[in-house]
């Protein structure tokens, strides 16, 4: 389930694609709570504002970072699978940055995780798990 979780291009299934989503999901949450705590603590050592206005400070810096890594995520995603040029995963990438904004990683990590199941673009066969840069034939021209 969670076997190649760092490998962007893989084709995944169902199972694999909720595993990744869960890693995923735990990671950003660590992530976005490392980056909301280090803002907290650095406004309120300084005495930047009131307790409330640093509190909601870092709810929008945190959900402006879940925007940022969520869609990024999936434009690696579909980079890597070489499927920019597919309508679908166009929508994908604005179905996770439009769902981040209403929930955050946790809903913006749902397309992200539909992408991975999505096959490289060229490929035929689910069980082949072959990445773009795999499968690169040098051209030769035949002009010196």
């Amino acid at each position: 389930m969670f076997e190649h979780i760092f490998e962007l291009g893989y084709v995944r299934n169902w199972k694999e694609a909720i595993g990744f989503y869960l890693a995923y999901l735990f990671m950003l949450a660590v992530c976005l709570g490392i980056i909301v705590g280090i803002v907290g603590i650095v406004f309120g050592a300084i005495g930047y504002g009131t307790s409330e206005y640093i509190s909601n400070l870092m709810f929008g810096i945190g959900n402006v970072a879940a925007i940022i890594l969520d869609v990024t995520l999936a434009i690696l995603i579909v980079k890597r699978k070489s499927l920019l040029k597919s309508f679908e995963s166009i929508l994908m990438i604005g179905a996770a940055g439009l769902l981040s904004v209403f929930g955050a990683g946790m809903l913006g990590l749902i397309p992200v995780a539909v992408l991975t199941t999505k096959k490289v673009a060229g490929q035929t066969k689910i069980e082949d798990h072959a990445t773009p840069a795999d499968d690169t034939v040098d051209r030769v021209d035949g002009v010196s």
